[in-house]
């Protein structure tokens, strides 16, 4: 039996990014560079009180928003989501796909993204949802 409360750990490696918790609740996340091949060694993720996640890269002195996370109303159904940068740009959607009745994530990237966008947008989807599935249990 694990004592309360538990202490922050890595709880998931993706081969990118390693993905820990920072606090208690899974609100707030870390992902850590594992490989040459990220290009940021330092990525934050924090949760706001509406559901939406905001990902920060860390900088010289502060940390700068690489995007967003915003409900898809489209898609409220399947838990739609927009990954989105500050000024408004699409970069990616996740949710979940129904095949032969049951739910699979999802996430689709827009046209001409960067390799590097591309494994950070999986990296912070895979954290999402873990995030997610830790901390609410679907009926």
């Amino acid at each position: 039996m694990v004592g309360y409360p538990i202490e922050p750990e890595k709880i998931f490696l993706t081969n990118l990014y390693e993905i820990g918790r920072t606090t208690l609740d899974y609100q707030e996340l870390e992902l850590r560079a594992e490989t040459e091949r990220a290009r940021y060694i330092l990525v934050k993720m924090q949760r706001g009180w509406t559901g939406s996640w905001n990902i920060h890269r860390e900088d010289e002195v502060t940390f700068s928003l690489l995007f967003r996370t915003r409900p898809d109303w489209s898609k409220a159904q399947d838990e739609g989501v927009w990954w989105i940068t500050d000024d408004g740009q699409l970069r990616a959607e996740s949710g979940f796909e129904s095949i032969e009745g049951t739910g699979y994530p999802s996430i689709t990237f827009e046209r001409g993204l960067e390799r590097h966008m591309q494994d950070l947008l999986v990296a912070s989807w895979i954290a999402k949802l873990r995030s997610e599935n830790i901390t609410f249990e679907k009926a």
